[in-house]
């Protein structure tokens, strides 16, 4: 999206599927002012970043449970010169949130624990293990957000949350079962589902 990221090994690379799931928020987003933001597991920051830069006056947190992934992002967010945008938190998920948001984002753990040592040398042999690591399933870390999300959701409030390609049907019950509505899956340019869009339910 432009800008400008040191990446190391304290955080996950941002890849083009996050870079989808922000240009995604941006579209229906773009035109409105002061949005509430929570970005969960923020990582190198790239999409509150991205948020900051795009949105009109957004006032965004971005938590996450690594304190050298969070001194990655502010590093990141000076060298956008957005950091007056951009609260950054040490959080595990939800833990020191507090509040109501028009958008809950996160591109949370979701590969099974047993496929780890299975991934490319690039991926497993340079990024934080935890940042990847979604437990047995790969949905550890999933339900974990689900089950809390419906409670810092604003009135017309979503979540956007970042999916592996083969979740996408349980990820939609595990939403649907949390009292998310309007629960949507969206798929990216190589056609997989990516991305569970739910909103807070009545």
């Amino acid at each position: 999206m432009g800008l400008s990221l040191k990446i190391d090994d304290r955080a996950l690379i941002p890849r083009p599927e996050t870079e989808e799931m922000t240009e995604e928020i941006l579209s229906q987003y773009r035109d409105q002012e002061g949005l509430m933001v929570l970005d969960l597991g923020t990582g190198s920051g790239a999409i509150s970043i991205a948020l900051a830069r795009f949105l009109v006056k957004p006032e965004i947190l971005a938590v996450d449970s690594s304190s050298e992934a969070l001194e990655l992002a502010r590093t990141n967010a000076e060298r956008n010169e957005l950091t007056e945008k951009i609260e950054f938190r040490q959080s595990d998920w939800f833990s020191e949130v507090s509040g109501i948001f028009d958008v809950i984002v996160s591109n949370p753990p979701y590969v099974k624990s047993s496929e780890i040592s299975d991934l490319k040398e690039e991926v497993k042999g340079h990024e934080p293990t935890e940042a990847l690591d979604g437990g047995k399933d790969g949905l550890r870390e999933v339900d974990r957000i689900l089950a809390e999300v419906p409670a810092y959701l604003s009135k017309d409030g979503a979540i956007f949350l970042e999916i592996g390609h083969e979740q996408g049907e349980a990820v939609k019950e595990m939403a649907t079962a949390n009292d998310l509505s309007q629960v949507d899956l969206q798929k990216d340019t190589q056609g997989k589902d990516r991305v569970i869009y739910g909103e807070k339910g009545e």
